[in-house]
């Protein structure tokens, strides 16, 4: 893969790049720009996800927008929430390989999880949740994540996108809010 394919979801006051092919890596800020940066930059935090699924990580700083979308307000509140076009069909292989970094991801905020304290220094990520709290939070959305992809709402790309970006988010909240 030459270049990081990534879909922008420009939204009034945020806007996420979310990779297409590798759940869970992303970046947002409050212009596409910063979005884009943002992306790269968790390129190294990323990795070890990508390393887990056995699934290498294009070279470079090359990335392709192969879409954008406009946001609304959860994309404003802080999550992506578009569904890509190229997201519709997409081979088994793919899908496979997406399954597979899906749950690297799933992995990385379990072991994230297990390891911090209960008590999470507080600020603006997460505001006053603490770790049992934030594992509480990403269980019941993964429920109605999955209740979305299971009736036919979200294509499984989507749904493995979304679900990943949650899951990694929160793990970097985690191991954001456990540091001092």
């Amino acid at each position: 893969m030459a270049a990081l394919e990534v879909v922008l979801e420009v939204g009034t006051k945020r806007s996420f790049a979310c990779s297409l092919w590798f759940p869970g890596w992303f970046g947002h800020g409050k212009t596409p720009d910063a979005a884009l940066e943002r992306l790269l930059a968790y390129r190294e935090r990323y990795a070890p996800i990508a390393s887990a699924a056995k699934v290498k990580l294009p070279s470079g700083r090359d990335l392709v927008v192969v879409e954008t979308l406009a946001g609304d307000t959860t994309t404003d509140f802080g999550a992506p929430s578009r569904i890509a076009a190229a997201e519709a069909f997409v081979p088994e292989a793919r899908l496979r390989t997406l399954r597979r970094l899906h749950a690297a991801c799933i992995e990385s905020f379990d072991a994230t999880a297990a390891a911090a304290p209960e008590e999470l220094r507080k600020g603006p990520r997460g505001g006053g949740r603490d770790t049992s709290k934030v594992i509480a939070h990403v269980a019941e959305a993964e429920k109605a994540y999955a209740a979305k992809f299971r009736r036919g709402q979200w294509p499984e790309a989507y749904y493995l996108r979304r679900s990943g970006y949650h899951f990694t988010d929160h793990a970097w909240e985690i191991e954001d809010r456990s540091s001092d």
